[in-house]
Formats: C-alpha cells, sequence, structure tokens
C-alpha cells in the first residue's frame, strides 16, 4: 500500500447506548481509533452494481488495518469535517489493509 495515499487524519468511533440510574437509554460516542486514510468516490459501475441508492454519497475508505481493533459495520468515520457510516468491511493485501464502504451521514 502506497502511504501516499493515506492523507487524511480521521477518527472511528463507535456508539454506545448504556442504561442510566435512571433507567433511561443514553448514548455516547467512543473513540476506538485515531489513523489516516484514503477517501475516494465510488465509481460509476461499482455504484449501479451495488444498487446504492440514488439520494447519498457512497464512498470508499482506505486503511491499514489496525491489529489491535476491530471495526464494525454500524461505526462512524469521522474525517474532512465530514461524517461516514461504514456499510461494509472489506480486507485486502494479506490482511494488512481494509477498504470499507461508506455512505456520508449529511
Amino acid at each position: 500500500m502506497k502511504s501516499g495515499k493515506l492523507r487524511h487524519p480521521a477518527k472511528v468511533v463507535r456508539e454506545i447506548t448504556e442504561a442510566s440510574s435512571s433507567g433511561s437509554q443514553e448514548v455516547t460516542h467512543e473513540d476506538i481509533l485515531t489513523t489516516r486514510v484514503g477517501i475516494t468516490t465510488v465509481s460509476g459501475r461499482e455504484y449501479i452494481e451495488g444498487g446504492a441508492e440514488t439520494m447519498e454519497t457512497t464512498v470508499k475508505i482506505v486503511m491499514r488495518n489496525p491489529s489491535t481493533k476491530r471495526i464494525l459495520m454500524g461505526d462512524e468515520i469521522r474525517a474532512m469535517d465530514r461524517v461516514y457510516k461504514v456499510m461494509g468491511v472489506l480486507e485486502f493485501d494479506n490482511r494488512r489493509s481494509l477498504q470499507l464502504m461508506c455512505k456520508e451521514l449529511v
């Protein structure tokens, strides 16, 4: 993997729901990982074949595979003042890198 493509600093955040002392649900966000990522939009062919919805922006985020932390579907990636929700996780290069299929949250 070429390191120059990983030029955007990003933070991986996971939403955690906990019960408070009064019994209500409290939603908090936990920082999972801070890393550098590469962000590209999905090509037209991938967009059509994947059956993506027309009103959302679908992007691919490439990052090195963190050996200590696991990225899950539903996690959020915060990079370049935008928030992306992870819809799928693919491993490449003998598990050295990850490709995350994400949609941009508005």
